[in-house]
């Protein structure tokens, strides 16, 4: 009966891990390949854009022209052709470093920690097509 108990448990506590890992339900966005959507944004907006390179630069945005993104990146301006831009992801949220060490602390501080730094949502506002 005790087994039992522990292995429901420890069940129970790998579903609510992995159900708060898991991203929010996301609703299909109309006009990923839209541009005009990435124009939009507002200065100073955190931002990660993928290049068709693989690079992965982050940094905030600052413009959008017809033929261009620029972002602000350690301090300096630096823009990149749309042509080179496989896709960008507006980040939203916050790292909350300090509250994933505490829900790690049955499985290790330390990986709370490291979890809580990835917790920042990344959603998609334009794929090259």
């Amino acid at each position: 009966m005790q087994i039992k108990r522990s292995q429901n448990a420890f069940v129970a506590a790998v579903c609510l891990i992995a159900s708060a890992m898991a991203p929010p339900a996301l609703g299909q966005q109309a006009a990923v390949g839209d541009w005009s959507v990435v124009q939009s944004l507002s200065p100073d907006e955190q931002i990660v854009v993928s290049l068709k390179s693989g690079k992965e630069v982050k940094g905030k945005f600052l413009d959008a022209g017809g033929n261009e993104i620029t972002i602000l990146r350690k301090g300096k301006h630096e823009s990149f052709a749309k042509d080179t831009v496989a896709q960008i992801h507006q980040v939203k949220g916050k790292a909350k470093k300090g509250q994933w060490a505490l829900i790690g602390a049955g499985v290790g501080a330390a990986g709370g920690f490291l979890f809580g730094e990835t917790r920042r949502n990344r959603v998609l506002i334009y794929q090259a097509r």
